[in-house]
């Protein structure tokens, strides 16, 4: 008798449990969906930019391009939104964020790979996803990237490239999702 109440028991605590778990589960799962939604706008201020596989984590300030003197807004050891692209969104145009090639700022995107993830987090808490899709190299002169539109969202690094830092390097990375 002993016997079958533990078997009773324990049946009930592991269907119990596995209900518990279904539930923790099923929860998780309609919380991403419904972060992830496209079909409202959403937009923010970038404050922070990681790419976890190389282990970089870099706040973003606001800068900008002055064309008359030819000049970006710089320092040593954060990238800057330029604030005259697109901010971070689900519905399009092109996002511009560039800094300094050094190990402490963007120069470890030199190991990029096809597929890596970019995680743009905004100052009203929102992370906006991208994945890396290729890049170029242009003529310092060339700023036509601050001009760049998109039909969808899209996301553009810039930092300098060669041993007297010659050229610049676009980095494009596509939009994936966005979550809070």
């Amino acid at each position: 008798m002993y016997l079958l109440a533990a078997i009773t028991y324990l049946s009930f605590s592991y269907i119990y449990s596995m209900q518990s778990q279904h539930t923790v589960a099923q929860t998780i799962a309609e919380t991403t969906i419904k972060t992830n939604k496209l079909d409202e706008p959403v937009s923010g201020s970038p404050t922070h930019l990681a790419i976890d596989r190389l282990k970089i984590h870099i706040p973003v300030q606001n800068g900008r391009y002055d064309e008359k003197s030819g000049k970006w807004t710089l320092s040593r050891d954060n990238v800057y939104f330029a604030t005259g692209t697109k901010r971070p969104n689900n519905t399009g145009g092109n996002t511009l964020i560039y800094g300094h090639n050094t190990d402490s700022v963007l120069g470890l995107t030199k190991r990029l790979v096809k597929g890596d993830e970019v995680v743009i987090t905004t100052k009203n808490g929102h992370r906006f996803h991208y994945r890396y899709s290729g890049d170029s190299i242009v003529n310092p002169s060339d700023t036509t990237i601050l001009a760049a539109t998109s039909d969808k969202p899209r996301l553009t690094l810039l930092t300098c490239k060669g041993w007297f830092s010659e050229n610049r390097r676009l980095m494009f990375f596509d939009f994936v999702g966005v979550s809070s």
